[in-house]
């Protein structure tokens, strides 16, 4: 799947595995930006994501609380994680 800014993902590696995030921006072809409702936002190797089929529409100017709030919203209340 493709890494782009919106794509709900699961970290499988480091210190927040296994909680879900949301990308915000794309750095390079190897690092991203993740923001979640357990994570801050922060730089992350793509290695470290699994991507999801789920894409939230953000943009990489809204701050970290609305796009928490839109991630619980959007992607946890669906699936009841």
């Amino acid at each position: 799947m493709i890494m782009k800014v919106g794509r709900v993902c699961r970290l499988v590696r480091g210190k927040y595995a296994g909680e879900y995030c949301v990308i915000v921006e794309r750095l390079d072809k190897n690092f991203v930006v993740v923001d979640g409702d357990k994570i801050k936002r922060k730089k992350v190797n793509i290695l470290h994501l699994e991507p999801l089929p789920d894409v939230i529409k953000i943009k990489k100017t809204y701050s970290s609380e609305k796009i928490k709030n839109l991630f619980r919203k959007e992607f946890l209340e669906n699936y009841g994680k």
